[in-house]
């Protein structure tokens, strides 16, 4: 927030699974700082609750199980309880392991946050580029239920690259081209956002290369 002030959307701190016996329950992972809420949504701009990362995946102490319709709906009692403490508008669901959730088990989640939510509360997802590609299991799920995802956050910033050229021709612009052309994925659903750490070895830093690279594709 204080390295960025002109974004006007963020994603709060994370809530966790406990691991491999988890029941589809999320908790906070961190402390959450109400003032830093409060006063992200006073100026007028959006904040939503992160939920999974790479501790949330198989194995991790933040392990979140979603397989059944029970996890489901653990999930979703869970997630919505923390918005509704903290002031949170909207969710970035960030479950990068596939395996720890079905297509039907995560449309079901997603159809279920909308429906007791509603239109004001924000659904971002966060999948890693692949997993939007052709086969790709989160484009499985939002040809599911896409007309309730808001977001596209494909997490771009944690692949290596050889040169700014390189990340920007090869990698981002390419992507763009197919989700928005060849799978029909609208243009005002895809965010690209960044990260204030370095994601992976010899990922793109924040926030120079990754911003040039968002500057191009905007003109």
């Amino acid at each position: 927030q204080a390295q960025a002030p002109q974004y006007n959307y963020a994603a709060y701190t994370v809530a966790v699974g406990n691991g491999s016996g988890n029941n589809g329950t999320v908790t906070m992972d961190t402390a959450v700082v109400q003032d830093d809420v409060n006063n992200w949504i006073a100026s007028g701009r959006w904040i939503t609750l992160m939920i999974g990362g790479s501790a949330a995946s198989s194995g991790g102490a933040g392990q979140i199980n979603l397989t059944t319709a029970d996890e489901v709906t653990n999930f979703v009692n869970s997630t919505i309880g923390i918005c509704k403490q903290y002031g949170f508008q909207g969710v970035d669901i960030d479950l990068e392991d596939s395996s720890l959730w079905t297509t039907t088990t995560m449309s079901s989640a997603i159809s279920q946050l909308r429906t007791q939510k509603g239109a004001n509360f924000s659904i971002a997802i966060n999948p890693g580029p692949y997993q939007m590609r052709s086969g790709g299991a989160y484009l499985a799920v939002f040809d599911q239920v896409g007309d309730y995802i808001d977001l596209i956050s494909g997490q771009w910033y944690s692949q290596a690259g050889e040169s700014d050229s390189w990340f920007i021709n090869s990698f981002i612009l390419p992507d763009i081209t197919s989700f928005v052309g060849s799978l029909g994925i609208p243009a005002s659903k895809l965010m690209m956002g960044c990260s204030n750490i370095t994601c992976g070895d010899g990922a793109p830093s924040w926030p120079t290369t990754y911003c040039t690279a968002f500057t191009d594709l905007v003109g």
